[in-house]
């Protein structure tokens, strides 16, 4: 069976933060690149792909908003023969060039009984203060259009089933954020 979860959150609610941290959970990271367009990395011990890239040089944009524009044809390619093939493999992705309402919508399509939507929440000060933080130049146009987005997929008649939002405020929010992956995808510890 084919476990995927899709992580999606307005910028600075620790998206790339969670998944370094989920990095962290193996040492057997291999790159890979399933389609032509669509980078990843695998790791045999949590038979896991994280789709994107992700390199720890202090960019504000990593996962699959490092990935082409044209990335979700790919992305769409991937998982269908992953569907196709009646695999037993874990994915996991956030970033917008596929956390999008036409690509979450075909998950569902695909793996009814094994999709997570997964949103992550973060207080405005909290959200703010990261901003700061990291020193990136994300204007208020830009964070507004991913609020909205993201409310969009939250208002979803056809993801309602599917999604989870979670807070992801502090190092203990995490915590429960990561056994709340590990617990969908059946790991122990």
């Amino acid at each position: 069976m084919v476990k995927v979860i899709a992580m999606g959150g307005e910028p600075a609610t620790g998206k790339t933060t969670l998944m370094f941290r989920l990095i962290s959970m193996a040492d057997d990271w291999q790159t890979v690149k399933p389609e032509k367009l669509l980078d990843a990395m695998y790791s045999k011990k949590l038979n896991l792909y994280i789709l994107g890239k992700y390199v720890n040089d202090g960019n504000v944009f990593q996962g699959t908003d490092r990935l082409s524009m044209a990335v979700q044809p790919d992305a769409d390619k991937f998982f269908t023969e992953l569907w196709y093939e009646h695999a037993t493999v874990n994915v996991i992705f956030e970033g917008d060039r596929l956390f999008n309402g036409k690509m979450l919508d075909r998950l569902q399509e695909l793996f009814p009984e094994s999709l997570k939507v997964l949103i992550l929440t973060a207080s405005h000060n909290i959200k703010e203060q990261r901003h700061v933080d990291r020193k990136d130049d994300q204007d208020d146009k830009f964070k507004n259009s991913r609020a909205t987005k993201i409310s969009n997929i939250m208002g979803s008649l056809m993801l309602m089933d599917y999604i989870d939002t979670m807070v992801n405020e502090n190092l203990d929010d995490q915590s429960k954020i990561i056994d709340t992956i590990k617990k969908f995808y059946n790991w122990s510890e």
